[in-house]
């Protein structure tokens, strides 16, 4: 039989079988017999057949870890943007107080109104607001309830991954709570002042003795409803 003339294509002990390419030839078929011609073809066909097969599974592998690598990406990128809506929308996060503070000042100069539904105007407010905060917090603009700059800088970096409708979500929830703080300090001054108005209509009542009656040491005392009884100017 004569061999490969090179060397790694050769099927020797020392070589990967995945390495091998060619199958040996003979120097002489005339040496071998009918049946072991037939059979030494045989083989060959089958060892192109596999060959074939296994160049076919590489390439089916390479495609499949490219598709985990990006799905492994995209995971890895669907996890941060849930993360920083979480984050933004937690009301005990440092990082949703200051934003909340950062939304009322918002509101006060931009004389914004306080959507509460998904509009276009809505929609460009959100845009607007996310543009503030990212100006605001990159220039350390006031105290922001204490907030460290690297939690700015975080606020900032989380509203740059968040698409136009999360974006929007936020900012709708900050007007939802604010409107509910707006009504909870409207209520409680209503009641303060019916209180007062109550307690400056209140009528008091008085107790005067009577005088007793010749003779008897008995004193006698009655109530008198000052709501009832006219005043001088009357």
């Amino acid at each position: 039989m004569e061999e490969s003339t090179d060397e790694t294509r050769s099927p020797a002990p020392n070589v990967d079988p995945t390495a091998v390419f060619d199958w040996v030839n003979l120097r002489d078929e005339t040496m071998i017999s009918p049946t072991e011609r037939v059979l030494l073809l045989r083989t060959k066909f089958l060892a192109r057949q596999n060959q074939s097969i296994m160049q076919a599974q590489e390439k089916i592998l390479k495609v499949l870890n490219k598709s985990r690598n990006r799905r492994s990406s995209v995971l890895s990128a669907v996890t941060s943007v849930v993360e920083a809506f979480d984050a933004l929308n937690d009301p005990a996060d440092d990082m949703n107080l200051a934003l909340t503070e950062a939304h009322e000042t918002f509101v006060g100069d931009t004389n914004s109104k306080l959507y509460v539904k998904r509009t276009i105007a809505a929609s460009q407010a959100a845009m607007t607001f996310r543009d503030y905060i990212g100006q605001a917090f990159s220039d350390n603009d006031g105290d922001h309830q204490g907030l460290s700059d690297d939690n700015k800088q975080l606020i900032v970096e989380d509203f740059s991954i968040l698409n136009a409708d999360l974006v929007t979500a936020v900012y709708i929830d900050l007007n939802k709570a604010m409107k509910k703080r707006k009504f909870k300090s409207k209520g409680k001054t209503k009641a303060k002042g019916r209180a007062k108005k109550m307690g400056e209509a209140a009528p008091t009542r008085e107790t005067i003795p009577l005088e007793a009656a010749p003779g008897s040491e008995d004193i006698f005392f009655f109530t008198v409803d000052s709501s009832q009884v006219p005043s001088a100017q009357d």
